[in-house]
């Protein structure tokens, strides 16, 4: 009798244990799981990060600066362009650099908007997205500057060579 009841208490012993040791893998293999999920959401890009604003505003300054670019490129390559060779050079060469940045600019943004791209969390994509859009505002700026500067030199000496014209013209 008495190794029957300890026998009983022995199963019940073990059914509690077993249970015990259940629930513990049920618990590990749920915190695997949520751990699981958590580094799955960190290789993809959420909506509200996709239409995060600064990534028009990054895409549409980026189209701006090309168009700039393009209007630079016809100042200084047309016929009766007021830029020596070496100028024009000079200038073409810090324009490619800076196109060289920009596309390093916007690959970088794909690939942190890209899924399976890059491994990280909605904070630190806004972060590096903001960082992007500041570095293509930087761009724009370097740019319309250039170009604001070379049209106003265009211009002074389209009018230094008509006056200095015009002077021949008056002491013939």
């Amino acid at each position: 009798m008495k190794q029957q009841a300890y026998i009983s208490f022995l199963k019940e012993g073990y059914k509690i244990v077993k249970s015990g040791l259940d629930l513990y893998g049920q618990l590990k293999q749920g915190d695997f799981n949520l751990h699981d999920l958590f580094f799955m959401s960190l290789n993809t890009t959420k909506p509200s990060v996709s239409n995060y604003s600064p990534v028009q505003e990054t895409l549409k300054t980026a189209k701006d600066i090309n168009i700039l670019n393009s209007r630079l490129n016809k100042l200084l390559n047309r016929a009766q362009s007021n830029f020596n060779i070496e100028e024009a050079s000079n200038i073409s060469f810090q324009q490619n650099k800076m196109l060289d940045m920009l596309s390093d600019d916007l690959i970088d943004l794909n690939n942190v908007l890209k899924n399976e791209e890059t491994t990280m969390s909605d904070n630190e994509r806004l972060h590096r997205i903001t960082v992007i859009y500041e570095r293509v505002k930087d761009k724009h700026v370097w740019v319309t500057t250039v170009y604001n500067q070379c049209s106003l030199l265009d211009n002074q000496r389209f009018f230094a060579k008509r006056e200095v014209e015009n002077l021949k013209m008056l002491h013939k």
